[in-house]
């Protein structure tokens, strides 16, 4: 069984959320998944397939961590732009004859 230590605990506090949800901002986080997929415990022994389990809860929690707070993040930026969309379509001299 090759050997690759656990995943540290993924934390994505909101002020982070700009600069990690752009272009290629959990390219650091994604690779640490990927290099723990890439494991393969032996299957034939008691600890290998408890291995299995483990690789698969910490990848499914990782998953989570990392768009739980981007879902979060998109909820704030839509909510930001509300009070400009609805002035916009209240606005009569803006409106479309």
């Amino acid at each position: 069984m090759s050997e690759v230590t656990d995943l540290t605990v993924i934390e994505i506090k909101p002020e982070q959320a700009p600069v990690l949800y752009s272009a290629g901002g959990l390219n650091g986080f994604l690779e640490q998944i990927r290099e723990l997929a890439k494991e393969v415990p032996d299957v034939t022994t008691k600890k290998g397939r408890d291995r299995i389990g483990s690789l698969a809860r910490m990848v499914g929690s990782s998953k989570t961590a990392i768009e739980k707070p981007g879902r979060e993040y998109l909820k704030r930026l839509k909510e930001a732009v509300k009070p400009a969309e609805e002035e916009l379509r209240e606005n009569p001299l803006l409106r479309q004859p």
